[in-house]
C-alpha cells in the first residue's frame, strides 16, 4: 500500500489552515511575503506550515516520505525555522493564539532570504520535470525537452 504523502511539512488540519486564512490578510509582514514571492509554486503551503509551526500545541514535521517531493524545500525551511534559537524563544506564546503566531512569522522570511539562489533555481527545475511528469509526459520526453536540466539525474527517469 503506498504511504499517503501530503502538500505540507507540518501536521496541520483543516482548523489550522482556517485559523491562517483568517488572520493572515491582517498582518502586513504576511501580505508582503506574499507579495515577495508570488511567482513560487507552492508558497501558501508554506506560509501554512510555518503558522502551523508557530501556532499548533504540537506541531510535527512530517518525515520526508509523508511530504509530496515538490514540496521538500518547503520542508527543509521549516526545519531551518524550527531550529533557530528564537523559534524556542517566542513558542511559549504563539502557541494557540494565531494572532501572535502570524505577526512572528517574519523568522520564516529570514530563512528564506537566507536560502542560496542556486538552491531556489534546482527546486524551480524539479518542480519543472514534476509538472511535465504530472502531465503525462514520459522521463525520456522530459530530458529531451529540458536538456540542460539536472544532466546528473538523468539515470532517475524511466524512458
Amino acid at each position: 500500500m503506498k504511504k499517503q504523502t501530503y502538500n505540507n511539512s507540518v501536521n496541520v488540519d483543516a482548523f489550522d489552515i482556517a485559523a491562517f486564512k483568517e488572520v493572515h490578510e491582517k498582518s502586513k509582514d504576511v501580505r508582503r511575503m506574499v507579495e515577495d514571492h508570488k511567482d513560487e509554486e507552492h508558497f501558501e503551503n508554506l506560509l501554512e506550515d510555518g503558522f502551523g509551526s508557530l501556532y499548533k500545541l504540537a506541531p510535527r514535521v512530517r518525515d520526508a516520505d509523508e511530504v509530496k517531493p515538490d514540496r521538500w524545500l518547503n520542508r527543509t525551511i521549516i526545519n531551518q525555522m524550527t531550529s533557530l534559537k528564537e523559534y524556542d524563544e517566542i513558542r511559549d506564546y504563539t502557541q494557540g493564539d494565531d494572532l501572535i503566531a502570524v505577526g512572528s512569522m517574519g523568522m520564516l522570511d529570514q530563512v528564506m532570504r537566507d536560502i542560496p539562489d542556486e538552491v531556489k533555481k534546482e527546486q524551480k527545475e524539479l518542480q519543472d520535470l514534476q509538472n511535465m511528469l504530472n502531465e503525462g509526459i514520459t522521463g525520456g520526453q522530459v530530458l529531451q525537452t529540458r536538456q540542460g536540466i539536472c544532466p546528473e539525474r538523468r539515470n532517475h527517469f524511466p524512458r
